[in-house]
């Protein structure tokens, strides 16, 4: 599976736990991701998006992908906290995966 088949079938993962989401046609449509905070965790989230970070194709830099999604979702308004609890939950991915 190609790493654009593998983001697109994570987002798809996440259409149940989003408040509004288009056809799944228009997956890479989506410029705002509303999650429904009574279904999922910001936490999540993040640990799904972990594995697709630490193979480096997700992003260039953590920081890019954590200003978009500050941003561009409401898991967190404030970069501060959301680039501290990636690098942690990052941290305990790599520890786990060793």
């Amino acid at each position: 599976m190609s790493f654009q088949e593998r983001v697109k079938a994570l987002i798809l993962s996440w259409y149940h736990k989003l408040v509004h989401h288009p056809s799944t046609s228009e997956v890479f449509d989506i410029t705002y991701f509303e999650f429904d905070k009574n279904k999922v965790t910001s936490k999540e989230v993040y640990y799904d998006l972990i594995p697709l970070i630490e193979e480096g194709g997700l992003c260039e830099c953590v920081t890019t992908l954590v200003y978009y999604l500050v941003n561009h979702s409401n898991l967190s308004n404030s970069y501060a906290t959301l680039y501290q609890q990636m690098s942690d939950y990052r941290r305990e991915y790599r520890q786990f995966m060793v």
